[in-house]
């Protein structure tokens, strides 16, 4: 995460940190907030990055864009 900030100048990341509602079902889950001035490239960032990540069958990644809750 630091190093997308540092590509994206005026870039902030708080987290990863456990998520408000921290374990749902079965499931744990954990947050990141990015606040940015460049709404548009984090967009293209964060997909091509997305889209690079190897993660395990059991792990599910969920990007929100402006999302309506925190929780």
């Amino acid at each position: 995460m630091d190093a997308l900030a540092g590509e994206l100048g005026g870039t902030v990341v708080a987290g990863p940190a456990p998520a408000p509602l921290l374990r749902a079902e079965s499931f744990y889950r954990y947050q990141v907030m990015i606040r940015t001035g460049n709404m548009a490239a984090l967009s293209r960032k964060l997909s091509a990055k997305a889209k690079a990540l190897k993660t395990p069958d059991d792990i599910r990644l969920v990007i929100d864009i402006d999302p309506l809750t925190l929780s």
